[in-house]
């Protein structure tokens, strides 16, 4: 079942965030205050359909998303992530089937004695957990450029565009 966009809205309500300040690193900063656990980011090169992806461990949270994506896309990921976590979710992929363990180890993703569970599913990108976190990162977006109003995008042509997902530059 979908979580409604007003209960996600008073989700974001309830992280009492100031978003005429956002930036990534704030923002993360608050959620690692609630939570009582540090979040971790890490670029990779994933070579599949997968944009981003949030490992728990014991004590850390860890979001990899993908490597050479615009800013606002970026933006976009990791918000879905943090999602997630935010809205309780559990890890439903199997993380060795998108990640290589070199890339894991590289990246200080792969602590066996912290890692927790990950219990595969066939079709995860199709979930209602996935569709809440799309919204989550869509309503987040446009909670910021609400509070920023008027600091749309300096580009002309990328204005309406920006406008319309609810994000600066």
């Amino acid at each position: 079942m979908i979580v409604s966009a007003k209960k996600i809205q008073e989700i974001i309500g309830n992280l009492d965030y100031d978003f005429t300040t956002f930036t990534m690193d704030s923002f993360i900063g608050h959620v690692e205050q609630i939570r009582g656990r540090p979040i971790h980011l890490q670029a990779f090169d994933f070579k599949d359909g997968t944009f981003g992806y949030w490992v728990p461990s014991k004590t850390d949270d860890f979001i990899a998303y993908r490597d050479g994506l615009v800013y606002l896309h970026t933006v976009h990921v990791i918000m879905h992530e943090i999602g997630h976590m935010l809205m309780g979710h559990k890890p439903t992929t199997d993380v060795f089937s998108i990640l290589r363990v070199d890339q894991l180890l590289d990246a200080g993703l792969l602590r066996p004695k912290a890692m927790t569970r990950i219990v595969p599913i066939s079709t995860p990108f199709d979930s209602a957990a996935e569709q809440e976190c799309e919204l989550f990162a869509t309503l987040v977006q446009q909670r910021v450029r609400r509070a920023q109003q008027g600091n749309s995008s300096s580009i002309a042509r990328l204005k309406p565009y920006s406008d319309a997902i609810g994000f600066v530059d």
